[in-house]
């Protein structure tokens, strides 16, 4: 039986050595910022883990064998998450994912606009007209 935990989780593995993981961090703090209490995106540390082998976290025995050592892994709701090419295509990603999780909902500027139209014309026979 798969525990639920692994199925509906909102996990960030980071380590200190990693660049990376500190751009993802910066990242998912400003996401967690404007997300309701409940939905927000549980960051865990996994330095001590990774240098000495010490689990100062229950999660990263959880999710030991899906972690394989490389980070920062993103484990979010059903899916994961390792590294990218930016931290705009992470935020892109997520921010698509949590549409109706956010305090106040806005605009996102990842989604396509509903607006917008397909018209003939233009240089491809086709155009996008936005209101």
């Amino acid at each position: 039986m798969i525990h639920p935990l692994l199925l509906n989780a909102r996990v960030l593995f980071v380590t200190d050595q990693c660049d990376y993981c500190m751009k993802y961090k910066k990242c998912i703090d400003k996401i967690n910022s404007e997300l309701k209490l409940d939905k927000r995106i549980e960051i865990v540390d996994c330095t001590n883990f990774h240098t000495f082998g010490i689990v100062d976290n229950p999660k990263i025995r959880l999710f030991y064998k899906y972690i394989q050592g490389s980070y920062p892994i993103l484990f979010f709701m059903n899916s994961r998450k390792d590294g990218s090419n930016s931290v705009t295509e992470v935020e892109a990603w997520l921010r698509a994912r949590l549409d109706d999780d956010f305090i106040y909902p806005m605009n996102n500027r990842y989604m396509w606009n509903k607006n917008c139209q397909f018209i003939k014309g233009g240089i491809f026979k086709r155009k996008i007209i936005c209101d």
